[in-house]
């Protein structure tokens, strides 16, 4: 046994084998270059154009749902909603239309 204190240091050798085995690269040579990507933005980009779009349409329709819904709920005070959307809807209507020419123009000039 190695590192038996009762036997001689002469006696205590280590079990070496017969053989030795490589595990390293048998031809070293240089690294394959790393393979480069370009980032192409074209796709984020109409990706968040859609999105952008859609939510402001989503925005227009539950604004228009949302009104039929008070005047069907609480017809006597149509009065204050008609103001109310007269001061929603101006701005809504234009942003809406902005996006939406925005996203369907770029994409049919690409």
């Amino acid at each position: 046994m190695i590192g038996d204190p009762e036997r001689p240091v002469d006696d205590q050798k280590a079990w070496v084998p017969d053989t030795a085995i490589d595990l390293g690269d048998p031809e070293p040579g240089p690294e394959p270059a790393p393979k480069v990507v370009t980032y192409d933005p074209s796709k984020d980009r109409e990706s968040m154009r859609g999105t952008i779009a859609l939510s402001l349409i989503g925005i227009f329709a539950a604004t228009i749902a949302g009104a039929f819904a008070l005047v069907w709920i609480h017809p006597d005070r149509s009065k204050e909603l008609h103001e109310l959307l007269g001061l929603i809807l101006g701005p809504l209507v234009a942003l809406v239309g902005a996006a939406t020419g925005y996203y369907f123009g770029s994409q049919a000039k690409a």
